[in-house]
């Protein structure tokens, strides 16, 4: 079973929801739903969702969609993210740790299952690109998750954070950034790592 990205989630979350209710969706129906001027999308989708093993159709019928067997009685848990402010990609600034939306994904899309200990930062600057972060991007940090030589994390150092690579050398722990414009940190007084980057999320405009 392949797995699906966050826009293919919604279309079987609402596929699944609509066969449980006992209602088959048809293509019309998706595309109103997603509000979509045109039923291509949905279609692509739709194939889509076939050739990873999600649903099957009958080309013969319009009303034909089923989930796998596999998929028929499953349900997909979802989490809800806290997104608690933005974080620099660059030279470190304030965070601000603010109740702000939240970000309702599964963790299959992200590839762990999220806790009481993750949450979004949206990403400004761009010292991480070596990496394919870019501004607008969001990072789901995992903050309880064990640092390693290499990892991309969320740092406080010296009282900001950002999003650098931990590099352990020699002893010594400092925040490498992916894009030769910018020097390598070193912490005058403090170096707290508060999570791992586990995933990248980055909508397409």
């Amino acid at each position: 079973m392949q797995t699906l990205t966050p826009r293919q989630e919604e279309f079987f979350i609402f596929i699944r929801d609509s066969l449980a209710s006992g209602e088959v969706p048809s293509v019309q129906e998706i595309a109103d739903h997603f509000r979509l001027k045109s039923t291509r999308g949905v279609c692509d989708h739709l194939d889509v969702l076939e050739k990873k093993g999600w649903i099957v159709r009958d080309p013969k019928k319009t009303r034909s969609i089923r989930l796998k067997s596999e998929h028929a009685g499953s349900s997909v848990h979802m989490h809800h993210i806290p997104v608690l402010g933005a974080v620099t990609a660059g030279y470190p600034v304030h965070t601000d740790n603010f109740e702000g939306p939240k970000l309702t994904l599964c963790g299959q899309m992200l590839g762990f299952e999220p806790n009481n200990h993750t949450y979004a930062l949206v990403v400004t600057g761009d010292s991480m690109i070596g990496r394919g972060v870019y501004e607008g991007d969001t990072a789901i940090i995992d903050g309880s998750a064990e640092v390693r030589a290499g990892d991309m994390v969320a740092a406080l150092i010296d009282q900001e954070t950002t999003l650098k690579t931990f590099v352990r050398k020699n002893g010594k722990c400092y925040l490498k950034p992916e894009n030769a414009r910018y020097k390598t940190l070193t912490p005058i007084s403090e170096l707290k790592i508060q999570g791992v980057a586990r995933a990248i999320l980055r909508t397409i405009r």
